[in-house]
């Protein structure tokens, strides 16, 4: 979730927003529901400038963002349908230099009205977290039960699906690593030296993982322009395992597609494979995805402070570097993934 900035002005933040990277993800994510705003507001016709700016038009879209609310769909689900089509008519109309200012802050003023609304909603669940959360919760140490399991079935031959997925429980399940986003890993890539990274071209567009160095060079992500570049240290037991896997697959990339090594796997598929892991040991109860995880290991620090309160200085320390590891903000931390913090077992 993007927070908004009181001493930002409008056009400023917008500029600020455009700045920011977005996953492949997020951007099918924005083409799937300005389509569906064309197909429930514009009986199918494709949304153009023109439309956005007309103000009929703008009429009709705020009208059928204030229906969602109504409807019979959770209110969560709505409120999320709400933000992000409206995300998306922000991030379709910046694109144009001479857009009409009053239009744009229109629709940002609209944005931030929903943005300010779910962000209160959020506080609110804080205080009582979804039960299929709380169902849903399991540590880090059985994380690494599962990843010992698969530890045995590997061999000296490439196995692509076992092969991967131990590598995957083994980033979700140590306390010494902070647990990355899907696209952090998959989007990663594997050097021997230092030195091979000075060859490599648009080095901004991916992480690096150095095997003599032994850390993750995060360049690329989600929110890298907004908090900036992070060199995560790998724990020795991981890089072993990386370096084995590495040698097997002779692929260059961390987390390479089980059909074709040589490209890098989808966020999807990534998901899938964890999920799978989890459940077949656990159930579908606990097919959990790699956002839960995270919720997990930063609910799991919380509940160290309320338990140690008040020689908590060194856990607040350590969710300082957490936060900025993750790459989120203290405040999404404490508002967002600490949510299941009551409920933890530590």
């Amino acid at each position: 979730m993007l927070l908004f900035q009181n001493d930002l002005k409008n056009y400023e933040y917008l500029l600020y927003i455009g700045e920011m990277e977005k996953s492949k993800q997020t951007e099918k994510t924005y083409q799937t529901n300005l389509k569906r705003l064309s197909r429930d507001v514009f009986n199918g016709k494709k949304i153009t400038r023109m439309k956005l700016e007309d103000v009929d038009n703008q009429k009709k879209i705020f009208e059928y963002i204030d229906s969602l609310k109504l409807k019979k769909e959770k209110k969560e689900k709505a409120f999320s349908i709400m933000n992000i089509i409206m995300a998306s008519i922000v991030d379709f109309v910046k694109k144009f230099e001479d857009f009409d200012d009053d239009v744009m802050n229109r629709y940002y003023e609209k944005w931030k009205l929903i943005q300010k609304n779910t962000r209160e909603k959020q506080i609110k669940e804080m205080i009582k977290p979804k039960k299929k959360d709380v169902d849903k919760i399991l540590s880090i140490e059985e994380i690494g039960k599962i990843r010992d399991k698969y530890r045995e079935k590997l061999t000296d031959e490439y196995q692509p699906v076992n092969d991967i997925r131990y590598i995957i429980l083994s980033l979700y399940s140590s306390p010494n690593l902070p647990p990355l986003r899907s696209q952090d890993y998959y989007n990663a890539k594997i050097l021997q030296t230092k030195d091979e990274l000075d060859n490599e071209k648009d080095v901004d567009a991916y992480n690096y993982l150095l095997l003599d160095e032994g850390i993750l060079i995060r360049n690329s992500g989600k929110t890298v322009k907004h908090y900036g570049k992070r060199s995560i240290p790998i724990p020795d037991d991981i890089l072993k395992d990386i370096k084995r896997f590495h040698d097997k697959s002779g692929s260059m990339w961390l987390i390479p597609n089980t059909i074709n090594k040589n490209e890098h796997m989808e966020q999807s598929h990534f998901t899938k494979i964890l999920q799978r892991a989890i459940s077949q040991e656990y159930g579908n109860g606990k097919k959990i995805s790699t956002s839960m995880v995270r919720k997990i290991r930063v609910s799991t620090e919380y509940a160290k402070i309320l338990k140690e309160y008040p020689q908590f200085e060194e856990v607040q320390n350590k969710l300082v570097n957490l936060a900025n590891d993750m790459g989120h903000s203290t405040q999404i931390q404490r508002l967002f993934y600490s949510r299941l913090r009551n409920h933890v077992n530590i």
